[in-house]
């Protein structure tokens, strides 16, 4: 039974990173699609102006993929112990920001603020402010178990020498790297 439930885990997770792939394709589609038109500027405007446009509800399917890929990710990763609690609840709380940030259209400033602009703006909040949480928590014991390796130790030496002697002329202090 531990392996039926090891596979399932690990379709999740497959089809979660398939959900998280086809939800950046929808977005990054968007951009380029908008790009020749003029309709929305990626370097001016934030990417949530695809949800006022005319193709906004293929916006929100889009993130809301991205969410839903996350949140099966978090599931899988949750269900192998491989994210602890912390990771877990951070990489839950993004996937929740972005589904919030989906549904509701970030504020029309041609007609003013408005309460749907106001939720988007707080689902955004929590989806971006969670998810490096999410990633530093949960990468931490694998960058712990690749910092520590002697195999990588001699190539540390040579990444980290510019950064040390930074460190020592700025007279910064930083023990947890390099």
């Amino acid at each position: 039974m531990a392996r039926r439930g090891g596979r399932l885990v690990r379709q999740a997770a497959r089809w979660g990173l398939g959900a998280v792939g086809a939800g950046v394709a929808v977005v990054a589609g968007l951009d380029l699609a908008g790009a020749g038109t003029g309709e929305v500027n990626p370097l001016r405007r934030t990417i949530s102006e695809h949800g006022l446009g005319t193709y906004g509800w293929i916006f929100g399917l889009g993130v809301a993929l991205l969410a839903a890929g996350s949140a099966a990710i978090g599931v899988a990763l949750a269900r192998t112990r491989l994210a602890g609690v912390f990771g877990t609840l951070a990489l839950m709380a993004w996937s929740a920001g972005l589904l919030v940030t989906a549904w509701f259209p970030k504020h029309d400033w041609s007609v003013g603020p408005s309460l749907s602009g106001s939720i988007h703006r707080v689902g955004s909040l929590v989806a971006f402010l969670s998810l490096p949480v999410a990633a530093l928590v949960i990468a931490r014991p694998w960058w712990n178990a690749v910092w520590r390796s002697p195999r990588w130790r001699p190539w540390w030496r040579w990444v980290c020498a510019p950064w040390r002697k930074g460190r020592s002329n700025a007279n910064l202090t930083a023990p947890h790297v390099c």
